[in-house]
């Protein structure tokens, strides 16, 4: 993950004894910064970390950039603790829950629920051109837990008898969700079949990054169309799960 690994390198600066004054630290800082992070919606995740580095004593800055890094790792994951417990409160007994493509935070929900005793089964269905759907039922059905997989082309027939979809945004930028290609109309149909939808988000996470599949080769001649992200319409959407708890569209849009 790209914040991840920025937060790596900028630990691994603040602790560089041969920065010897604060000008030059903060020098570092702002370099690793532009290294690491490469788009608005990863910088509004850090913000809370840089945005008051000031000019003092070296030795106080370095201990207040390690400070920092701990409390915001610390924060979130306690965010994330709250999403996956919020989701998974959403899941009862008898429920179908859809997944849409593959993402963790959906998946330990999913894990959570099951462990509570909750007996209920998954549809899923992939996201892009990755087959991420289909990773994703194959984990969840190692749980133990009744899983279908659907194609994309299914997705009015997936959505029968569901009562609640998880999906996770591509990126949240400029007060909007954005969501892969396609994955809209599935929205749509979720709403003409009254199924509840929720976005999970992390905003101290900087947003989706789901696991790299390995990539199969492609043969010379053929190239595989993914299709740009795309925003979501929001009127499909119930709510989103957020370590603040479960808001509106408006009110977390209002936040970021």
């Amino acid at each position: 993950m790209t914040i991840e690994s920025f937060l790596s390198e900028l630990e691994k600066t603040a602790r560089d004894r041969k920065i010897n004054t604060s000008v030059f630290l903060i020098h570092k800082i702002n370099s690793v910064r532009k290294k690491h992070i490469k788009s608005k919606e990863e910088e509004m995740a850090i913000s809370c970390l840089i945005s008051n580095i000031k000019i003092k004593k070296i030795g106080e800055l370095r201990a207040e950039i390690i400070r920092g890094i701990k409390q915001y790792k610390e924060a979130r994951k306690i965010a994330e603790e709250k999403i996956i417990e919020f989701a998974s409160q959403k899941i009862f007994k008898g429920s179908v829950v859809f997944s849409c493509g593959h993402s963790d935070r959906v998946i330990n929900a999913i894990k959570r629920a099951g462990t509570c005793g909750v007996e209920f089964s998954v549809h899923t269905i992939d996201a892009g051109t990755d087959l991420e759907g289909r990773k994703a039922a194959e984990e969840i059905s190692l749980m133990r837990i009744k899983t279908r997989h659907f194609p994309d082309i299914a997705a009015n027939k997936a959505l029968e008898k569901v009562d609640v979809l998880f999906f996770e945004p591509e990126s949240v930028t400029e007060n909007k969700i954005m969501v892969p290609f396609g994955v809209n109309a599935v929205l749509e149909e979720a709403k003409k079949q009254n199924v509840s939808v929720y976005c999970i988000y992390n905003s101290l996470a900087g947003g989706s990054k789901n696991k790299q599949w390995p990539k199969q080769k492609t043969p010379e001649h053929l190239h595989l169309m993914g299709g740009d992200a795309e925003e979501s319409k929001t009127g499909n959407i119930t709510g989103v799960i957020t370590g603040q708890g479960i808001l509106t569209v408006s009110q977390f849009l209002r936040q970021t």
